[in-house]
This record gives structure tokens, C-alpha cells and sequence, in this order.
């Protein structure tokens, strides 16, 4: 999965530029997209879609269907009253859980319902935890693959086949 490291990430050193071969170590991989409500009976799956072959990897979009968590409302505080800028939940897609934003509310989304997202992934911020409270979606990923971007930042190719 192309996953993309935002440039100021990797400026702070968090986390620094992998390298082919190496493991990202409890790290949260987010997809900002559209949730729709899945068929009950569809299997968690993890597809990358509407890609070429010399598509570059910044563009790449994947289809994420699982299980929704309970989702909550995300607050833009400005001044002394805040307004809402859509909410997130995370997704369960087999054994692996990722942070689902989205435009919408909260309640849009049941928690249990299966859910297709689609959108581009990026990694977690290490301050977010913490921050904002995020679900715990965290773990270990494998590097196959990194493309430095002309504008800054990075796109990682992960897998999950990481030995423990």
C-alpha cells in the first residue's frame, strides 16, 4: 500500500526517511475519504483502484472495507466557540485497524456497520495520539518500496508481513 509521509514529517525526524527493507515500528496508517455503507456480507478487503502503470504513487486511492469503530466528531477550535470539520472512527480490515476521516458526522457511521472507504492513505502523526485522542490503530509495517516526492515528503510502499 502507498502510504504517503507529509514533508513535515520527515523534517521533524518523525519519522525519519526509511529505507527499503526496514520496519516501521507502531505506526498508524489514516485514509481521508468517503465512507459509504458497505453489503453485509462484504468481506474486509483492501483494494488499490484508478491507478496505471506509470501512474506515480501520490495518486494512488485504495477501496478499505471492514468494520467501523465508534466514531467521534473531530472540533476546529477557533476562538472561543470551535466548529466541526467532519469526524473519525477506525476501520478494522481483517486484523489490521486504520484511522478513517471523513466529511460528515459522527453519527452518520454506526459503530459495528460495515463500511467501504475510499481515499489516499498517509501515516499518523506521532503527536496525535496523544492530541487528539485517536483510537489506537498503530503497528508494525514493512518497507518495500519509497519514492521521494519533488515537492517534499515521501511515498512508502507497505506491507504487513513483518516478522515479530
Amino acid at each position: 500500500m502507498w502510504v504517503a509521509i507529509r514533508e513535515w514529517m520527515l523534517a521533524d525526524q518523525e519519522p525519519p526517511l526509511p529505507t527499503v527493507g526496514s520496519v516501521l515500528r507502531s505506526v498508524g496508517v489514516r485514509v481521508s475519504g468517503i465512507v459509504a455503507v458497505a453489503q453485509p456480507d462484504a468481506p474486509d478487503a483492501i483494494t488499490e483502484i484508478g491507478t496505471t502503470l506509470d501512474a506515480s504513487p501520490q495518486f494512488v486511492e485504495y477501496m478499505l472495507s471492514g468494520a467501523a469503530g465508534p466514531a467521534r466528531d473531530v472540533k476546529i477550535h477557533a476562538g472561543r466557540r470551535g466548529r466541526q470539520s467532519g469526524a473519525e472512527l477506525v476501520l478494522t480490515v481483517g486484523e489490521l485497524r486504520f484511522q478513517v476521516r471523513f466529511d460528515g458526522s459522527a453519527r452518520d457511521v454506526p459503530a459495528g456497520s460495515r463500511v467501504v472507504v475510499r481515499g489516499q492513505l498517509s501515516l499518523v502523526a506521532d503527536y496525535e495520539w496523544e492530541a487528539f485522542q485517536l483510537g489506537d490503530s498503530r503497528a508494525d509495517w514493512q518497507v518495500r518500496d519509497v519514492v521521494a516526492l519533488d515537492a517534499g515528503g515521501a511515498m512508502v510502499d507497505l506491507g504487513h508481513d513483518v516478522d515479530r
